[in-house]
């Protein structure tokens, strides 16, 4: 299946589940798959990958805390036990907690999400507010406000500056050296999970495959910035 015919019919189950009380039952995806013009298995298929999509009726309250990295090391794990206490008191077929994968709020964990709305940066009021819902059918809280971030300091550029620069650099005076230096000073880092050193992996690379000790320039070789600067994403050492 093409990733834009996935797409829409992503989109079609998550209209669907929005107009038939928060989940997708046999008929919908039947019909669904009538007018949409594929068989019923590539929307079970999708609505059993995703885990926002529900097959049954969802409970009053659907919690989901955040199990990743950044939420375990600040306290995910207390949060967890902590709802899971309170949602004890309450009939099993009312709430459930379960954990979950990233909730895209790492700046603010432990982040957890109720009925798809997510809370994080959970400060004594707000977490006490969230906790009482849960245990005593309490309305839930008003969720955090989402602060736009500004100067982020993994932009190395300040405000005016031109962007590009060494690339421009290296367009002007073509010379290979000149690239390989700049970036073995940067001593640039993966993005990946291991972080290796770039410094001699890219280096190496382009050497042996695009030929630079025979370039007398960098418009003598079949080279691009981009795709020497990612070297393969699954690489040690790309960036």
């Amino acid at each position: 299946m093409e990733q834009g015919a996935r797409r829409r019919i992503v989109q079609a189950l998550e209209e669907a589940q929005r107009h038939h009380q928060g989940y997708l039952p046999p008929s919908v995806l039947r019909t669904l798959a009538a007018e949409l013009g594929v068989p019923s298995y590539h929307l079970y298929a999708l609505a059993t990958f995703f885990p926002h999509f529900r097959l049954e009726p969802p409970p009053v309250l659907d919690v989901r805390v955040c199990a990743d990295m950044s939420c375990r090391l600040r306290g995910g794990t207390a949060l967890l036990r902590e709802l899971e206490t309170a949602a004890a008191t309450r009939p099993s077929n009312e709430v459930t907690v379960t954990t979950v994968s990233c909730l895209g709020r790492c700046d603010g964990a432990p982040a957890a999400a109720v009925n798809d709305q997510p809370y994080w940066g959970l400060a004594d009021g707000l977490r006490t507010a969230l906790v009482c819902a849960v245990r005593e059918s309490a309305p839930l809280p008003r969720p955090p406000s989402l602060t736009p971030l500004s100067g982020l300091r993994v932009d190395p550029y300040q405000p005016g500056d031109a962007r590009f620069a060494a690339l421009r650099r290296l367009v002007e005076s073509g010379e290979a050296a000149t690239v390989l230096a700049t970036l073995r000073a940067a001593q640039l880092r993966g993005m990946g999970g291991a972080g290796f050193s770039a410094r001699g992996v890219n280096e190496d690379f382009l050497r042996r495959g695009v030929g630079f000790d025979n370039a007398s320039s960098v418009t003598d070789s079949s080279w691009s910035v981009s795709g020497a600067m990612s070297a393969g994403a699954d690489s040690p050492g790309s960036c």
